[in-house]
C-alpha cells in the first residue's frame, strides 16, 4: 500500500491525465522533486505510464488499485 501522497499523485494521474510532475507538485504543494519520485514509485509499480513527452498517464493496474484502495 501506498502512502497517502502517492495515491493523491496517482489520483491527480487519473485525473490530470497526462500529467508531468511539475503540475502535480503544484497540485500537491509540494516540491518537483518530490512528485518526479512518486511519479517514478508509480510507475515502477506498473501504476503509472511514461509518455516520451515526459508525462504520465495511469495504467489499468493503478485504475483498478485505485478501485480497490478507495
Amino acid at each position: 500500500i501506498f502512502p497517502e501522497r502517492q495515491l493523491k499523485t496517482l489520483l491527480l494521474t487519473v485525473e490530470l491525465a497526462p500529467v508531468g510532475p511539475t503540475r502535480i507538485a503544484q497540485e500537491l504543494g509540494v516540491s518537483t522533486s518530490t512528485a518526479y519520485r512518486d511519479l517514478v514509485l508509480l510507475e515502477q509499480a506498473g501504476f503509472v505510464v511514461c509518455r516520451p513527452s515526459g508525462h504520465r498517464s495511469a495504467t489499468e493496474a493503478g485504475l483498478a488499485y485505485l478501485n480497490a484502495v478507495l
